[in-house]
């Protein structure tokens, strides 16, 4: 610790690649939130702005929601949510994607209601969200023009597929991956949500249980486009893409 507090009065303007660890298990009490306390000084952003020659860097501590990052990844942590939410005070009306993996049921309306200009939103994985509730969350994303739902592995009616699509003017693309889909005969539904958009729909599907045929036979409409292939998904956590 005395080593590191030496690099307070230190500058850096060649440096290329920036990583630092330590166990804090080795550290006495109090010792992590103080190494902590001492990275942020040294390494916040305005500090790292005057390293021109960095083309690398890695952070693993919560200050750097505040930075103007075009991409943040959350891995296997246990304050998923405080994290969004810290990320949501500095950036909410920058976030332009967001992509949840079991893990959207964890965090309240309030929260997931705050990036009013997601452009796409992912679900990877049944994340325990109930009907009711993604439809409201949807309704609120004004933005929204890609809707995934990668390996998810759970039924999903052709109702509440069109009433996704009705309760939401602006979406563009839906990806369906390793989707069960439960077919109602609700074409009046897919006709209530299609007749007046002013933009055709695609949907793209992988690894669905019901074959191109059945999928055509039943999505049958002039604004519907169909894609079928199969889908390379990212297995982050949480990740978050801004401007």
């Amino acid at each position: 610790m005395d080593f590191f507090k030496r690099w307070q009065n230190l500058t850096f303007p060649s440096m290329k690649i920036l990583e630092y660890s330590f166990n804090g298990g080795n550290l006495h009490y109090g010792g992590f939130e103080e190494a902590i306390e001492i990275m942020t000084k040294i390494f916040c952003p305005k500090e790292i702005a005057k390293y021109q020659r960095l083309e690398e860097l890695t952070f693993i501590y919560d200050d750097i929601l505040a930075m103007k990052l075009r991409q943040l990844a959350n891995y296997n942590t246990n304050k998923r949510h405080d994290i969004l939410v810290e990320l949501l005070k500095n950036r909410s009306k920058d976030i332009r994607r967001i992509m949840f993996k079991e893990s959207i049921s964890q965090y309240n309306m309030c929260t997931l209601k705050k990036p009013t200009n997601l452009g796409q939103l992912t679900l990877v994985e049944y994340c325990g969200i109930n009907d009711e509730k993604l439809l409201k969350l949807i309704a609120n994303l004004k933005y929204l023009e890609q809707l995934d739902f990668i390996d998810y592995n759970m039924k999903i009616s052709e109702v509440l597929l069109w009433q996704i699509v009705l309760t939401c003017p602006s979406l563009k693309i839906l990806t369906l991956s390793s989707v069960l889909m439960n077919f109602e005969y609700g074409y009046i539904y897919m006709e209530d949500a299609l007749d007046n958009r002013s933009l055709p729909l695609t949907l793209y599907w992988d690894n669905t249980d019901a074959n191109e045929e059945l999928i055509r036979h039943h999505f049958n409409h002039p604004k519907l486009k169909h894609y079928f292939s199969q889908l390379k998904s990212d297995l982050f956590q949480l990740q978050y893409d801004t401007n």
